[in-house]
């Protein structure tokens, strides 16, 4: 998806682009996805209506794909799409609309809460048995949605409930869901909960954004997690256990990265500083990073010392778009290593400190 409001079809072998679904999204695509027999697929524009598009594979294995019909959406912001086997759900601020195609004809029922839901915000949604829905609020709820019913509601989070996954095993379904509470919890197809573990625990993540989960899914053996967060970290995670079995990706996560430093005494390590606020320490063998320490601002400069026992953070930044400065520009800290321990701080500047070297510690 682009901003341009194409769709691309990749082969997830190859990589190579298998066709380019374009014509009608004339601002961004916010959400997309296939059909169970991945010969559809819809897709939600960015546009005031939110419109949905329906698309078919004419070509075979998506060499060629045609729009086969539209439709207005809600006004509210999208935020997820999925398909059950007879039905397209959308939703996100506020609505859930169910769809249904009949020949070149797409119309949706609005979603009803009931007594048994608060309507809010939608965060996530995955098909369940019998042509069923279930979607995760904002409060942390779990709905159950039979047809365009919520039907039951079980309380699954402490905070937003903002992924969702399911499977079917032994003819069973098996459902994974994962929140801002860092918690990742697994269900039966009677939504009670057979294992849960929290991913702060299970990695030492360092803020809110890195325990804010925003995906999960089940391997194929059904052992492992596969758990995404907001900080664009990726990691696998043992069910039985809830520990660590791979972390699969790891960096930093908001603007810009700007300071690099490599460590003198052993060039397979270097640090990195940006806009997110963290300090990355990287391993060039293990091909691994972790969050040496969590920055007070922005940062736009880094280095060690000539032995390496020191570190340098010059402070600063703008994200732009509105958001405000960071409130330590022109500040440059000096820092124990490994430690991370504060030894001595000054702000010589009011513009951000953009390049410290190592002979200034001499």
């Amino acid at each position: 998806m682009v901003v341009c409001g194409q769709i691309r079809v990749w082969d997830a072998k190859s990589g190579a682009t298998l066709s380019v679904l374009a014509g009608f999204h004339s601002r961004g695509v916010v959400s997309v996805t296939f059909s169970h027999d991945e010969k559809t697929i819809a897709s939600v524009g960015e546009d005031d209506d939110h419109s949905l598009a329906i698309w078919e594979d004419k070509g075979g294995a998506w060499s060629k794909g045609q729009l086969v019909t539209t439709a207005k959406g809600d006004k509210n912001v999208n935020l997820f799409a999925i398909a059950l086997p007879r039905l397209i759900v959308t939703g996100g601020v506020k609505h859930i609309l169910f769809w249904t195609l009949q020949g070149k004809t797409v119309s949706h029922a609005k979603g009803q809460f009931g007594k048994l839901a608060t309507q809010q915000p939608l965060l996530c949604a995955c098909s369940f048995f019998d042509n069923t829905t279930l979607t995760g609020a904002e409060n942390g709820d779990l709905y159950h949605w039979t047809g365009n019913t919520v039907t039951k509601s079980v309380k699954a989070h402490d905070g937003a409930l903002s992924a969702l996954y399911s499977v079917v095993a032994d003819k069973a379904y098996m459902v994974v869901s994962g929140g801002k509470d860092g918690k990742v919890c697994v269900w039966n197809q009677s939504l009670q909960q057979t294992s849960s573990f929290s991913m702060d625990a299970t990695v030492m993540l360092s803020s809110v954004r890195a325990k804010t989960i925003k995906s999960v899914a089940f391997d194929l053996s059904l052992k492992k997690i596969l758990v995404g967060t907001l900080s664009s970290d990726a990691f696998e995670v043992d069910i039985a256990t809830g520990q660590l079995a791979k972390t699969i990706a790891s960096g930093h996560f908001t603007g810009e990265t700007w300071g690099l430093a490599v460590h003198p005494l052993d060039p397979t390590q270097f640090l990195t500083v940006g806009d997110d606020k963290m300090a990355r320490l990287y391993d060039r063998q293990t091909k691994t990073s972790v969050v040496l320490m969590e920055l007070n601002d922005m940062a736009r400069a880094v280095a060690f010392s000539p032995d390496g026992t020191m570190l340098a953070i010059g402070y600063g930044g703008d994200l732009g778009r509105g958001k405000k400065k960071g409130g330590m520009a022109g500040a440059i800290g000096f820092y124990e290593h490994p430690s991370t321990t504060i030894v001595f701080e000054d702000h010589p500047s009011k513009a951000p400190i953009r390049l410290v070297v190592a002979w200034a510690f001499a």
